[in-house]
């Protein structure tokens, strides 16, 4: 891929989500002008970013359930009831 194309990709790339989430895919596929492999490459990026968010959702949500069960401490605080 030439600077140019991922110049491309790039700033469709960091547009799209400043889009309503059902608006991305248009935008996209208006803002590549028929050219598929710029539209394929910024929406694979988009679909594995939406994968790595995900992931670290659960992530935080499953360490935020570890953190605070009781007995749990927070620095100098015990969690008794949660």
């Amino acid at each position: 891929m030439d600077s140019a194309r991922w110049e491309s990709v790039e700033r469709l790339f960091r547009e799209a989500p400043e889009r309503a989430s059902g608006d991305r895919d248009r935008f996209v596929r208006e803002a590549a002008a028929g050219v598929a492999e710029l539209r394929d490459e910024v929406v694979a990026l988009l679909t594995a970013q939406t994968g790595a968010d995900e992931a670290f959702r659960e992530i935080a949500r499953s360490t935020g359930r570890l953190l605070l069960q009781s007995g749990a401490r927070l620095g100098p605080t015990t969690l008794e009831h949660c």
